[in-house]
């Protein structure tokens, strides 16, 4: 399986302040001083985040192979076919070169790039061989 994840954050954030002065209104008075300077200060934040999970298969097989080749080991009848994750989905190995197992890393393994797209062809016959559970 393939995935793909994004996220995009917006956020929008507003700091307003001020200051409030009483002898500006009420002069230089017994009161003015009792209520003294008074700083404010607000905050308005808005966060908004999207996520988008993405899970794919570049390559799968239609949901009647399931049916035809699932021993059905969930119990459900019919079998669940209709995610990729269920065996629908395949991948590929290819032959670069020599076998590594007994070398320490790739050096002088001289491999070369694939020269050909990785893909199956857009129709084939299989041949399945189910064996009955016992």
């Amino acid at each position: 399986m393939n995935t793909s994840e994004t996220r995009v954050r917006d956020v929008f954030r507003f700091t307003p302040t001020g200051e409030f002065r009483p002898s500006d209104f009420l002069g230089d008075t017994t009161l003015a001083k009792i209520i003294g300077k008074q700083d404010f200060t607000g905050l308005y934040e808005r966060d908004q985040v999207t996520d988008t999970n993405l899970h794919f298969a570049e390559f799968a097989v239609n949901p009647q192979y399931i049916l035809d080749n699932s021993n059905n080991a969930s119990g459900i009848s019919p079998p669940p076919t209709g995610q990729l994750e269920q065996n629908r989905s395949f991948e590929w190995i290819v032959y670069l070169g020599p076998s590594m197992l007994n070398s320490a890393s790739a050096h002088n393994a001289h491999l070369t790039n694939i020269p050909f797209i990785v893909a199956p062809p857009r129709q084939q016959t299989v041949t399945n061989f189910k064996l009955p559970l016992e």
